[in-house]
């Protein structure tokens, strides 16, 4: 699966938004400890937090993490 966040990088000049890309077999692994979040505290994921959906991968050491 491919995620695009939102957004500009200011590594990269030139890139208007981050790309990363997952297996879905990864995914969908409960050792990965993968999450996809839509909401926090029971409401609707904010800005802030990277709404609308923010993907977690706690094993890819953060550079995985993306706000969609």
């Amino acid at each position: 699966m491919i995620f695009h966040s939102l957004g500009t990088t200011s590594p990269v000049p030139g890139l208007d938004h981050y790309v990363e890309c997952y297996p879905a077999k990864e995914l969908l692994d409960p050792k990965r400890e993968i999450v996809l979040a839509l909401s926090m505290n029971g409401k609707a994921l904010p800005h802030d937090h990277g709404a609308p959906l923010r993907l977690v991968s706690p094993y890819d050491l953060g550079y995985k993490g993306a706000n969609m």
